[in-house]
């Protein structure tokens, strides 16, 4: 039997390749797809046409961007791709990618103090080995109040909905406790980067219990 399904999908290469392709929301979908791939050749290969750096990694604040926008295009624009095709979401996809790249940034950060010894023994330039850990803290600090002003400011635009505001607060509420704890508490920075991660489920949750109040004739709509 699997021998027989081998040789069909050998036989039918071009037609699995467009299903498939058909399947992720055509070409554009499998492009979308295939960007943090390319992203990650470039930031760990040595492919980067400079004379200073081969890598994006080597590249001071470029190393946390890189990733960042790998992610954030991804997540923004897929259910644009696949699901909401008509003109009038591309406003509020834009709101997401930018929203996931400052999150993205402030995770990418938080991991780095937990490796700024490393990274600083191998040259590798990120926010903590360059400016220090207190100085790192205080620009997440900065670029929290910029990713929820971003929303703000797109509910004001109607370009996500009102209540968007207050889904993600709590996200980023926890996500500042957790960029304070890295000094002002006794927990060890693994920890916290593990920690660190539980924002997604934050914002889901968030965002489900507030449309649902939205949705049924709640204040927030």
């Amino acid at each position: 039997m699997y021998a027989e399904l081998l040789a069909f999908v050998s036989a039918h290469r071009r037609m699995r390749s467009g299903f498939a392709a058909r399947a992720i929301g055509g070409v554009y979908g499998l492009g979308l797809t295939l960007f943090p791939g390319v992203v990650a050749v470039f930031y760990s290969a040595p492919l980067v046409p400079l004379p200073s750096v081969d890598r994006l990694k080597d590249v001071f604040l470029v190393n946390t961007a890189s990733v960042s926008l790998a992610w954030a295009v991804l997540v923004g624009f897929a259910p644009l791709v696949v699901a909401a095709t008509t003109p009038e979401y591309a406003a509020g996809a834009t709101v997401a990618a930018v929203w996931f790249f400052l999150r993205s940034a402030i995770s990418v950060e938080v991991h780095n103090v937990r490796d700024v010894t490393g990274d600083a023994r191998n040259g590798v330039e990120t926010l903590p080995t360059v400016v220090g850990v207190r100085r790192t803290q205080l620009s997440l600090y900065a670029l929290e109040l910029v990713s929820l002003g971003l929303v703000w400011a797109a509910a004001r635009a109607e370009m996500v909905p009102a209540w968007a505001p207050v889904a993600l607060l709590p996200a980023v509420a926890y996500s500042t406790w957790i960029t304070y704890a890295l000094t002002g508490s006794d927990r060890s920075v693994e920890r916290l980067c593990t920690l660190r991660d539980a924002e997604g489920a934050l914002m889901a949750a968030g965002i489900a219990v507030v449309a649902a109040v939205a949705g049924t004739g709640g204040t927030l709509g």
